[in-house]
């Protein structure tokens, strides 16, 4: 999610740092407060029974998306046969992401792209890709070491811990290779 986070702020020009100094910097990370979950769901908690949230994880959109979004159009009480074409189309794909050049950032703040903005995305996107893809670059998908792997697992552990607690069904097998019991880490 981390890596993920990184290539879509590096696309956009608000990352500049290499990825481990972004990814490890210990003040006021939004990298690791992005993927703490359980922070985050918590604070829901305070307002809602645990019965009126739920948890799904991405991975099922993206491999099981038609039965995902019945199962959330189910628990939202509209109809689970709800479907539209647009369900099959995968947006702003990690690997997708290009980093613009300085013309492509000219580009993104002219008018003409202030005025393309008003158009429906169905339309404007093609459009965009076709326009910025001449000037902009490929991010290649960075790695991190297994030292800074590591740090991480331990920065988010606790975290993971309680999520898993207050969520085991919808979390069942969830991470187990992120976050092995005792201290082995292991390296995809």
């Amino acid at each position: 999610r981390m890596i993920s986070q990184y290539v879509t702020w590096t696309s956009s020009s608000r990352e500049n740092r290499p990825i481990e100094t972004a990814l490890l910097d210990e003040e006021e990370n939004l990298y690791v407060a992005r993927s703490r979950y359980w922070m985050q769901l918590s604070r829901y908690l305070e307002y809602f029974d645990r019965e009126r949230i739920l948890v799904v994880q991405s991975e099922r959109l993206l491999h099981d998306r038609l039965e995902t979004l019945r199962e959330i159009f189910r628990f939202l009480g509209v109809s689970p046969d709800f479907s539209a074409i647009r369900f099959a189309v995968r947006r702003h794909g990690t690997s997708r992401k290009r980093r613009k050049t300085d013309l492509g950032l000219r580009l993104d703040g002219s008018r003409f792209m202030k005025a393309l903005r008003r158009v429906p995305n169905r339309y404007r996107w093609p459009v965009e890709d076709a326009l910025f893809y001449p000037v902009s670059r490929r991010i290649a998908r960075p790695a991190i070491s297994v030292a800074a792997r590591a740090h991480l697992i331990e920065r988010l552990r606790e975290d993971v811990s309680r999520l898993r607690e207050s969520w085991p069904q919808e979390l069942d097998g969830w991470a187990d290779r992120d976050f092995p019991a005792g201290d082995a880490v292991v390296n995809r």
